[in-house]
C-alpha cells in the first residue's frame, strides 16, 4: 500500500469517526427539549387567545435567555469537539509518518 493510499483509508476512517461523534452529540438535552416544550405551549395559549401577548412575551423572554445560556454551554462543547477531533487527526497523521519512514 503505497503512502497516499494509506493517507486515504486514514482520511476516510477519521470522517466515519467525525460522523459517529456528530451523531452522537447531535441529540438535544432534556433541558432544550423542555424549553421547545414551554415555548410551544405558549405559543399555542397565546394562539388560543388563553394569554394575553404581553404575558406570552414575558414567557417567551424568559425562555430566551434560558435558551442563550444553553447555545453558550453548547457552543462550548461544540468546539472541545472539534479540538479532539484536530488533535486526533494530527496525532494520527504524526504516527503514520512515523511508521512509514
Amino acid at each position: 500500500m503505497s503512502e497516499e493510499e494509506i493517507e486515504e483509508y486514514e482520511e476516510e476512517e477519521s470522517i466515519g469517526e467525525v460522523e459517529e461523534v456528530e451523531e452522537e452529540e447531535a441529540g438535544f438535552t432534556i433541558e432544550q427539549i423542555d424549553i421547545m416544550i414551554r415555548a410551544t405551549e405558549t405559543w399555542d395559549q397565546l394562539m388560543k387567545g388563553l394569554i394575553s401577548i404581553e404575558e406570552a412575551s414575558k414567557i417567551l423572554g424568559r425562555e430566551a435567555r434560558t435558551t442563550r445560556a444553553l447555545k453558550k454551554s453548547v457552543s462550548a462543547a461544540e468546539e472541545k469537539i472539534e479540538k479532539k477531533i484536530v488533535s486526533e487527526k494530527t496525532s494520527r497523521k504524526k504516527k503514520s509518518k512515523k511508521s512509514s519512514s
